[in-house]
């Protein structure tokens, strides 16, 4: 009884795969049909616009740099024709915490007062010499466990010897360039996956859930919020926001890019 059991389990079994055509390939596949269109811009080809091909390109003398204090370099991410030696060579190597596959390093060192500045993986700054690489101090921005899995994506910014830095748990620290003494620290909204950007007297943030708040540069309160289409889905890391000529400009994971006035928030 129990063999003509098993016997009937493995025919209907072996009914099943032959419905669903292991042994014969199956039903044939429609080709897919019309034009397919690359919808990122990394896959069109670069093509020569021939109206323009003949208009010279003027650029300014190139300038040498004695700091890159935020994401982009400064508010404006614009810092015009940079200065680069020849044959550069690495002056020094040191490792933090970079995480894994599901803890990803997103945030980009600044340099500035000849420190360095870089947040890791469980949101730890740390601060190096930036001639030669020696440790000058470490800040959790976070104590416990609590959290500790989320806490990846976020950034720092420097102005006016002061560290402005961000998690993915939403926190936004100010801590002391010097010795890296917390200064005040808040929480505006959700995760944070990019750098903060100060200026105006503010530190400008965004959200992944695609909000970007404008906090007091002196104590953190929120001076201002404004909201993005809020996406289901969303690329890891955002752009630190770029600010000048008084308008605070802001890109969303829904695809919009929003300009406000620095001072109220009004697009």
């Amino acid at each position: 009884m129990k063999n003509a059991y098993r016997l009937s389990v493995a025919v209907a079994a072996l009914l099943a795969l032959g419905g669903c055509g292991i042994f014969k390939g199956g039903a044939k596949k429609t080709p897919t049909v019309g034009e397919r269109v690359p919808i990122l811009v990394s896959e069109n080809e670069v093509e020569t616009d021939k109206t323009i091909a003949d208009v010279q390109v003027l650029l300014p003398a190139a300038a040498p740099n004695d700091a890159w204090a935020q994401p982009g370099g400064n508010p404006t991410h614009s810092l015009g024709q940079l200065a680069l030696g020849n044959a550069p060579t690495r002056a020094w190597q040191v490792g933090i915490n970079g995480g894994s596959n599901r803890e990803r390093l997103a945030a980009a060192p600044v340099v500035a007062e000849n420190k360095l500045f870089v947040s890791d993986v469980a949101a730890v700054i740390h601060a190096y010499a930036a001639d030669t690489g020696a440790p000058l101090w470490t800040a959790p921005l976070t104590e416990g466990k609590l959290n500790a899995s989320a806490r990846f994506g976020g950034g720092v910014s420097y102005d006016d010897g002061k560290v402005y830095a961000t998690d993915g748990v939403g926190d936004v620290v100010a801590l002391n360039a010097i010795d890296g003494k917390q200064l005040w620290r808040t929480k505006p909204g959700g995760p944070l996956r990019g750098s903060p950007t100060v200026a105006n007297g503010s530190v400008y943030v965004l959200t992944q859930d695609n909000q970007i708040f404008s906090l007091d540069q002196g104590d953190g309160k929120v001076q201002w919020v404004q909201s993005g289409t809020l996406e289901t889905q969303g690329v890891f890391g955002v752009a630190a926001p770029a600010v000048g000529q008084g308008t605070v400009v802001a890109g969303f994971s829904s695809g919009e890019l929003s300009a406000y006035r620095y001072e109220n928030g009004r697009i």
